[in-house]
């Protein structure tokens, strides 16, 4: 078959025939469902958050999602778990006792609930914290408390509770955010 007009995709101008332009459209349709749907789930899951019975009473499957977000996160602890067996070729039921998952909580309280980013810098603050706390280990834990009832008292929501990632990735690159926007027309 002949070929149409070019079709120029990141400034590249490619000859495809009217079969290839098909197979392209089909493939452009099938991205955009599967980000559509990751679009919608990552939607539900934040109205869940925010207010559990609002979202219950918009339609939203609660149950549904909650489940699947707990397997996910199952999935994901495996995997980790597996990675770090083999990263240290043998593992212990007892280095994962309570004092491991008081770490976990405070890395998470730390960088704020809710947040990614905020999580990632929590826990490079705690896991540095031993090395720069070394003169007094036998009080890290004391560190702990006295640091998350700090920043409980000062910054409620974490380090970057409430922020949000995205509209700091727009900063930086110079553009405003949709809701600065929309704010300052008011």
């Amino acid at each position: 078959m002949p070929a149409n007009n070019p079709v120029e995709i990141s400034g590249q101008s490619l000859k495809l025939t009217t079969r290839e332009r098909h197979k392209l459209t089909r493939a452009e349709r099938t991205i955009a469902k599967g980000l559509k749907s990751f679009w919608e789930v990552g939607m539900a899951l934040k109205a869940i958050r925010e207010d559990e019975i609002a979202a219950e009473a918009m339609g939203i499957n609660t149950t549904r999602y909650k489940i699947q977000a707990f397997a996910l996160g199952s999935f994901m602890a495996g995997v980790g778990g597996g990675l770090y067996a083999h990263f240290l070729s043998y593992i212990n039921p007892s280095d994962f006792g309570f004092l491991k998952s008081v770490d976990i909580l405070s890395m998470v309280v730390l960088g704020g609930l809710g947040s990614v980013p905020g999580t990632v810098i929590g826990s490079s603050v705690l896991a540095s914290a031993p090395e720069f706390l070394r003169f007094m280990s036998q009080y890290r834990m004391l560190v702990y408390g006295a640091l998350l009832v700090f920043l409980m008292v000062f910054r409620p929501n974490g380090l970057l509770g409430g922020v949000n990632f995205m509209d700091l990735c727009l900063r930086a690159i110079g553009k405003k955010p949709a809701g600065v926007a929309l704010k300052q027309k008011k």
